[in-house]
């Protein structure tokens, strides 16, 4: 994987910027550390108004699988330990906020709620009807 993507991104390197945790990218969308997945991952924390949104990208693997089972991992996750432990802080604050989440291994809309359900969580959609 880090092969295809440094022949992808190799001739794009010039276009790149790098950020960190809690970098503001763009008004009304930070960058925050979601470290486990690979090295250097991070979701997005969107804000417009009252509105908000955390992006999960490939912090929540699926959207049984992650809320429910946040402590299993799957053989693409480079720190699974690390991966658990960013799933159940996410999962716990967007719980806690009631923030709308986007996963990208959700199905569709992909848009949804994290609510506490024992000692995990589930991942709710939201209604498209």
């Amino acid at each position: 994987m880090i092969a295809i993507g440094r022949a992808k991104l190799g001739p794009l390197q010039g276009l790149i910027r790098t950020y960190g945790d809690g970098e503001i990218l763009a008004p009304g969308i930070t960058a925050l550390a979601a470290p486990g997945h690979t090295i250097g991952h991070h979701v997005f924390h969107l804000k417009s108004g009252d509105a908000s949104l955390l992006h999960l990208m490939d912090a929540a693997l699926h959207h049984l699988v992650g809320p429910e089972e946040p402590d299993w991992a799957l053989a693409v996750e480079m720190h699974p330990d690390t991966a658990a432990a960013t799933r159940r802080r996410l999962f716990q604050q967007a719980a806690d906020a009631g923030t709308l989440v986007a996963g990208y291994h959700f199905p569709f809309p992909g848009l949804g709620r994290i609510v506490e359900m024992g000692k995990a969580w589930r991942f709710v959609p939201l209604q498209t009807a």
